[in-house]
C-alpha cells in the first residue's frame, strides 16, 4: 500500500509521508485509521519493541 511505503520511506514521520503522497497530514490520518494503520516509530516497527 502506498501510505505504507511512504511511512517506511519517510522513517514513521506522519508529516513527511503526507508531503511525499500530497496529502494533508490530517487526511493521512484519516486514511490510516480507515486501513487500520498506526503512525509515528510503530510506522516502522522501531522503538517500541514490538517490531
Amino acid at each position: 500500500m502506498a501510505i505504507e511505503r511512504a511511512l517506511l520511506r519517510n522513517g514513521g514521520r506522519l508529516q513527511a509521508a503526507a508531503r511525499e503522497l500530497g496529502i494533508s497530514r490530517v487526511t493521512l490520518y484519516r486514511l490510516m485509521n480507515r486501513h487500520g494503520l498506526r503512525g509515528g516509530e510503530d510506522a516502522t516497527g522501531a522503538g517500541t519493541g514490538r517490531g
